[in-house]
């Protein structure tokens, strides 16, 4: 860093563009259920979900209706979404007897159900994604034929399912080791031994998951949801930046580190930085250090 002239530069300020932009983070929602399962409780370290969207710190809820409110929502990183908040609705929760012993295992374990043909209901309201995946994880309670249905937005696009269950006494339902994405959008046809379905480029602020049961008692059993970013999140006003002061006998190199509030990976490039002198003028060259990190530091 070299200064141009004599003038004193008392500090240098950084300006970073709104170009600057988060990528993908993601928000597990698990939910416990009341009937005793022994690990439906979720810990922080535990690794969850679909094999391309894994992730930790699962927000946990339990009883058949419920709402986490704004602030106790946290992404995967265990960051809280400040205005992010989830409600659901059912006539019934409860357990799982199946259990592989690892972490979708415990996952699956709690559930809540459209029993006896009652709808469910899931409300999201200020999704912080600009277009995202959500990711359903169910089961069923029972091993009757009754097929489950999902729904976004009330709309004609419904994802038929029969979840997956081992037949036995007790019949072992939940978690098998094996991943079967619910797609037929046919209720003459379901999906078989499903236990999870996607709706892919949903871009609504606030969305509702409606889940139905049809030819049965119990046939939508939802034990988790993700909400997983697939767009870009322009950078929150909560960044700081701190900006040493520095004299004229400074050629550098100056650190600014910087803290992304609600981020997970930033993608800042030099074309974003801008620098104010306070007086004079500067120049350098402009490295970002730690560039995937929610705290990368801007070097002059």
């Amino acid at each position: 860093m070299n200064y141009r002239n004599t003038a004193i530069a008392a500090s240098i300020g950084l300006l970073v563009g709104a170009a600057s932009t988060l990528s993908a983070e993601s928000v597990g929602i698990n939910f416990t259920g009341t009937g005793g399962g022994d690990n439906a409780v979720l810990t922080p370290a535990q690794t969850c979900g679909e094999t391309a969207v894994q992730q930790v710190n699962w927000n946990n809820t339990g009883l058949g209706n419920g709402t986490l409110p704004a602030g106790s929502i946290e992404n995967e990183t265990g960051i809280a979404m400040p205005d992010f908040t989830v409600s659901y609705s059912s006539s019934n929760n409860g357990w799982n007897t199946g259990d592989t012993g690892d972490d979708n295992s415990d996952m699956f374990d709690g559930y809540f159900e459209s029993g006896d043909a009652a709808p469910i209901y899931v409300n999201f309201e200020s999704i912080p994604y600009s277009q995202y995946d959500l990711y359903v994880y169910m089961t069923r309670d029972g091993v009757d034929e009754a097929a489950g249905g999902l729904t976004v937005d009330g709309g004609a696009s419904v994802i038929w399912f029969r979840p997956d269950v081992i037949v036995g006494d007790p019949p072992l339902l939940g978690w098998h080791g094996t991943w079967n994405q619910a797609t037929s959008l046919d209720l003459l046809n379901p999906t078989p031994n499903a236990n999870y379905a996607k709706f892919t480029g949903l871009t609504s602020s606030d969305l509702t998951l409606g889940g139905v049961t049809i030819g049965g008692a119990k046939g939508a059993a939802i034990c988790g949801i993700q909400v997983v970013n697939t767009g870009t999140i322009v950078a929150p006003s909560g960044v700081t930046i701190g900006a040493p002061s520095v004299g004229i006998t400074e050629t550098g190199p100056v650190d600014f580190p910087i803290t992304y509030v609600l981020a997970d990976t930033v993608n800042l490039t030099p074309a974003d930085i801008s620098l104010l002198p306070s007086e004079g003028s500067v120049s350098g060259t402009i490295t970002i250090l730690d560039v995937t990190t929610a705290t990368p530091t801007v070097r002059i």
